[in-house]
C-alpha cells in the first residue's frame, strides 16, 4: 500500500475521532450547564456526575464499538465512513439539543443560555465540517496512487442527488431519485462487465433511464432528469448510465474509471465478488433478500427496493450479544472497579448460561445478513435474470453528442 494512501486513511480516521470527541464534549458541557446551579464550578460536578453514572460511559463505548466494526467492514467505502461518523455523533447531539431546549425554557442566567446555544451551534458546524473534510482528505486531490489503491472515489453529479462512486471492483450510482416519484434506487456496473466510458454533451434537457431491480423477471425503468451540459455515457453489458456531470468531473472521472477497469486484478476481483448474470443466480439472490426480510416486508413487497436494508437483523444480533456484553462489563469492572454492576454469583451464572444458549442462535441472523449482502450486490448489478444480448453504442436520449476524444 502506498504511503500516501496510508496517510489519507490515518487523516480520515483522526478527523472522524475528533468529530465524535467534539460531539461528546459539547453534550457533556451542555448537560452540565443545564443542570448545575453554580456555573463557575463546572469541572467538579461534571466529574462527579460521570463517576456516579459510568453505565452511560459503557453504553457509549459499546455504541462506538459498533461504529468501529462498521468502519472495518466498509474499510474501502469512503461514503460509508461519512455516514458512520454521523451516526456516532447522534447520541451526543441528542443530549446537546435536549439540554439547549431545557436551558431555553428555564429561568436561568442569560450567560448560561448563551453558553449552551454556542455549544449547539459550534457542535453542528464542527461536526459537519469535519465529516466533509474527512471525505476530501480521503479522495482529493485525485492522484495516481489513489487510483491504484482500493479506496472508493466518489464523484458528484450535476443536478442529481446521486453520486458516481468508483469502487475497487465496480461502479455504483448511489441515491438516484426518480423524476416521477420520490423513489430512490441504487445500481451498479461490475468492472468486468464495463465496455466503454464516453464523455459527451447534452444539447438539450432530457430524461435518462436505468433498469432497477423490481423483484420480478422484468426490471423497472427508472427515469431521471438529465440537464443540458456535459454527461458521461457509461456502458456495461447489463446496464448503461447517462450521468450528468461538470466539465471538471467528466474527464477526471472517465480517466479514473478506465484506469481501474483496465487492471486485470480488479477485473478478476469483480468477477469473483459480483459474478455473472444468469437465471439461477438471480433467483438465489432474490431468495436471499426475501429470507432476510420480515413477514410484513415480504407481504407488501418493501424488500424488493434496492435501497431496502434489514435493520431488524442488527437488532436481533445485538439482543443475542447482550449477555456477552454484560459479562465483558463485569470482567472490566473486576479488573478496574469503577462501575456499580450487580455481580452476584447467580446473576453472573445466569448471564453465562444465556451467552452459551444465544451463541449458536446468533449464526442464523448472521447467515441471513450475509446472504442479503451478497444478494443485494447481485441485484444492484444485474436487475434481470436473463443476460443482455447486446450493448447499445449510445444512449437513447435525444440530444447527446459524444466528444471527439473517447476514453
Amino acid at each position: 500500500m502506498a504511503l500516501e494512501v496510508v496517510a489519507r486513511r490515518c487523516a480520515g480516521l483522526t478527523l472522524i475521532a475528533l468529530n465524535v470527541l467534539f460531539a461528546v464534549a459539547a453534550a457533556a458541557t451542555s448537560a452540565a450547564v443545564a443542570t448545575l446551579s453554580n456555573f463557575d464550578k463546572l469541572g467538579g460536578p461534571l466529574s462527579a456526575a460521570l463517576a456516579s453514572a459510568p453505565e452511560y460511559l459503557m453504553g457509549g463505548l459499546v455504541y462506538w464499538l459498533v461504529g468501529v466494526v462498521a468502519l472495518a467492514f466498509h474499510w474501502n467505502h469512503v461514503t460509508t465512513w461519512s455516514r458512520v461518523a454521523y451516526w456516532l455523533t447522534v447520541p451526543s447531539l441528542f443530549v446537546t439539543v435536549v439540554s439547549a431546549v431545557k436551558v431555553a425554557f428555564d429561568p436561568v442566567p442569560f450567560a448560561r443560555k448563551t453558553w449552551v446555544i454556542g455549544a449547539v451551534a459550534g457542535a453542528l458546524a464542527v461536526i459537519w465540517g469535519s465529516r466533509r473534510l474527512a471525505t476530501l482528505v480521503l479522495t482529493r486531490p485525485l492522484t495516481r496512487a489513489l487510483i491504484d489503491s482500493s479506496l472508493e472515489i466518489p464523484f458528484p453529479t450535476r443536478g442529481l442527488t446521486a453520486r458516481l462512486c468508483v469502487q475497487n471492483d465496480r461502479l455504483v450510482l448511489d441515491g438516484l431519485t426518480s423524476a416521477k416519484s420520490m423513489a430512490a434506487g441504487r445500481t451498479a456496473i461490475p468492472l468486468h462487465t464495463l465496455r466503454s466510458v464516453t464523455v459527451g454533451d447534452m444539447t438539450a434537457d432530457g430524461l435518462g433511464y436505468v433498469l432497477v431491480h423490481s423483484g420480478r423477471s422484468d426490471a423497472d425503468a427508472f427515469e431521471y432528469d438529465v440537464w443540458a451540459g456535459p454527461a458521461l455515457w457509461i456502458a456495461g453489458t447489463q446496464r448503461q448510465w447517462l450521468v450528468p456531470v461538470t466539465d471538471e468531473v467528466a474527464r477526471v472521472a472517465a480517466d479514473a474509471i478506465m484506469a481501474r477497469a483496465a487492471d486485470p486484478v480488479r477485473r478478476a476481483c469483480s468477477t469473483k465478488l459480483n459474478g455473472d448474470a444468469g437465471p439461477d443466480r438471480w433467483r438465489s439472490a432474490e431468495n436471499a433478500r426475501r429470507n432476510a426480510a420480515t413477514f410484513l416486508e415480504v407481504k407488501f413487497g418493501r424488500y424488493r427496493r434496492t435501497n431496502y436494508r434489514p435493520w431488524h437483523i442488527a437488532v436481533v444480533i445485538g439482543f443475542l450479544a447482550m449477555p456477552l456484553i454484560y459479562l465483558a462489563m463485569v470482567l472490566l469492572d473486576t479488573v478496574h472497579p469503577f462501575m456499580k454492576i450487580e455481580k452476584g454469583s447467580g446473576t453472573v451464572v445466569g448471564f453465562a448460561v444465556l451467552a452459551v444458549l444465544f451463541a449458536p442462535l446468533a449464526r442464523y441472523p448472521i447467515r441471513a445478513l450475509n446472504g442479503f449482502v451478497r444478494g443485494q450486490r447481485f441485484v444492484e448489478a444485474y436487475p434481470e435474470p436473463e443476460p443482455a444480448t447486446d450493448v447499445p453504442a449510445k444512449p437513447s436520449v435525444e440530444g447527446w453528442v459524444p466528444r471527439p476524444t473517447v476514453q
